[in-house]
């Protein structure tokens, strides 16, 4: 019977996404005024996508499924057809989502949406000459490389090789010029495509200056052709975070609205939880919320963004980051050498490994250092150092260390606890059992 239930499921799957590419199909060759911009890659594909929806729809109608991208094939012809459901594992079942994807096709028939904006994670080799049968793609934005765990891909070279090959499909392409080694670039096969990012030989880039406690980073935006840099102030620290921001900006420019209307449209972008945002502290300090998925490289930008405050005194709060075995120890190791004791007031620890790692050898470089094994402790703790204008770093991977209820302990108001990672009721439920089990030890 498992076997048989198996085969079945499969079967269901292959029948549906069949009729469902049919559908697709006719819904493109019938709507030639509507475009699709593509944004995939690895890390930051959220980001990117909610930025770019915000602006394009201040200009132009835009349709978008929130949340998640589509763990496969299915799911995300669905998402483009405008349905938020998973796979079809029964009859019954396929005949309900086929009878959504009818009903979502009629009403884009009414609809005057000119925008879909659809994220996606390539699942192997092959995905891009499959997604160009279905999909007419007109803008396609490649966040990063790093950060795929699809095993069908044999490495990073593979996966960027099938990033490149949607650039390839697609009418325009915008690549991450921070993050995306430029080696990838060479099997472009067509002109038209662009770079992003927070560094000069990008061809949009916001060059970031200073960091206003508030307000977020100011700097200047560069873009091709004959504008002159745009002084302007992103709501968002660390060149990470920056990123969505500057692609919006980009594929802003690319679909024909001017940088001077985005001024204002970009300050509507609302940060995903976790990534670079800068939110009041009590006592008159500042937060800098970096708890989603710290890698190095933006633990790194974080810790820079940080020193280049004016802050008369700087914490830093350093939890997990993203990492292999193989590579633990050394970024750890990395990220406790850039802990500067000139810069910084105090680096607080939460966890093992920024216990084992972190913590001694920021200790040797001379800074004052405090670990916890609690977050609760830990919040406590910085809530003691909090001064005006005391800025607060928080920098960890989203795990069971929960750094973001660190942070929750120094906010000036419960109520930005909404702008924090995990806060639903079952998050917050599971939280309370690990507190527990603390407390029990």
């Amino acid at each position: 019977d498992g076997i048989e239930s198996v085969m079945l499921e499969i079967m269901f799957q292959k029948m549906f996404l069949r009729r469902l590419e049919k559908i697709v199909r006719r819904f493109m060759a019938e709507h030639q005024k509507v475009r699709v911009v593509l944004v995939a890659g690895g890390r930051g594909r959220q980001g990117v996508k909610y930025a770019v929806e915000t602006v394009l729809a201040q200009r132009y109608s835009t349709a978008m499924i929130p949340g998640a991208a589509p763990r496969d094939r299915i799911g995300l012809l669905l998402q483009i057809m405008g349905v938020q459901d998973g796979l079809a594992t029964s009859e019954r079942r396929f005949w309900r989502l086929l009878g959504k994807v009818r009903a979502a096709r009629l009403r884009a028939r009414r609809s005057s949406a000119q925008l879909i904006i659809q994220e996606c994670v390539p699942d192997e080799p092959g995905f891009a000459e499959w997604l160009s049968s279905v999909v007419r793609v007109d803008f396609c934005i490649v966040t990063t490389v790093a950060g795929y765990q699809k095993k069908q891909f044999s490495g990073d070279d593979a996966f960027a090789a099938e990033l490149i090959n949607l650039v390839n499909a697609s009418k325009y392409g915008l690549l991450n010029y921070d993050d995306i080694d430029s080696r990838y670039a060479e099997a472009l096969t067509h002109r038209r495509f662009a770079t992003y990012g927070t560094r000069q030989g990008a061809d949009y880039s916001f060059i970031p200056q200073t960091v206003q406690l508030g307000q977020g980073t100011e700097g200047y935006f560069v873009s091709p052709g004959d504008h002159a840099p745009q002084q302007m102030v992103l709501p968002v620290v660390g060149e990470t975070a920056l990123h969505p921001f500057v692609a919006a900006l980009s594929v802003g420019l690319a679909a024909g609205v001017s940088l001077s209307d985005m001024q204002e449209d970009i300050q509507h972008v609302m940060p995903l939880p976790g990534h670079g945002n800068m939110l009041r502290g009590q006592r008159q300090s500042w937060i800098i919320d970096n708890t989603e998925g710290a890698t190095y490289e933006s633990t790194a930008t974080s810790l820079r963004a940080l020193y280049s405050t004016e802050s008369p005194k700087k914490i830093v709060v350093l939890g997990n980051i993203v990492s292999s075995i193989d590579e633990r120890e050394q970024l750890y190791k990395a990220v406790a050498e850039m802990c500067h004791p000139v810069e910084l007031a105090w680096v607080v620890t939460i966890g093992k490994l920024p216990s084992q790692y972190i913590a001694p050898i920021a200790r040797s470089r001379g800074n004052q250092v405090r670990s916890f094994e609690s977050p609760i402790d830990a919040g406590a703790f910085v809530h003691s150092l909090l001064e005006k204008d005391t800025v607060v770093l928080y920098n960890a991977v989203a795990d069971a260390s929960y750094v973001e209820e660190a942070l929750k302990i120094t906010l000036h108001s419960l109520a930005d606890a909404r702008r924090l990672i995990r806060q639903s009721s079952s998050d917050l439920h599971h939280k309370d059992e690990y507190f527990s089990s603390l407390s029990v030890k």
